[in-house]
């Protein structure tokens, strides 16, 4: 009789020592993108992306799991620069600076990038050379 007095009083008790321990999660706002302002939210708060101050450094948080970690990545190696909102608790990025565009995960000068411009420009030059020699033979 005492056994199953005890058994009944353990199954009324552990549901209250089960249900106490917290849900272990972790979110990641922007999926570890350095080019996006993003947060992670954890059980146990709030973390945004940051710049650490002049040194360009961006405090990357990123979920492994169901725990927050973060990674220092310099945006510099990156030709970019870090756009700190001034308030900690709004989140920071890497950014291209002005005159500089992002490509293939880097920012170059935009003089740099391949101008679909010229190549159109070649193609109506040569167009309008065939169409100026089209209508000499007319004439």
């Amino acid at each position: 009789m005492k056994g199953i007095i005890l058994g009944i009083l353990a199954l009324l008790i552990l549901p209250i020592f089960v249900s106490a321990v917290p849900a272990t999660f972790c979110n990641d706002s922007d999926g570890s993108d350095i080019w996006t302002a993003g947060y992670t939210t954890t059980d146990k708060g709030v973390n945004v992306d940051d710049c650490d101050g002049a040194s360009g450094n961006l405090k990357e948080f990123y979920c492994d799991g169901d725990k927050d970690k973060l990674y220092n990545t310099m945006c510099s190696d990156f030709n970019a620069v870090c756009v700190s909102a001034g308030d900690e608790t709004v989140p920071d990025y890497c950014a291209c600076d002005s005159g500089y565009v992002l490509d293939n995960g880097t920012c170059v000068a935009e003089n740099t990038v391949p101008e679909f411009g010229l190549i159109a420009g070649m193609v109506a030059l040569v167009g309008l050379v065939a169409g100026v020699t089209v209508l000499r033979k007319r004439n």
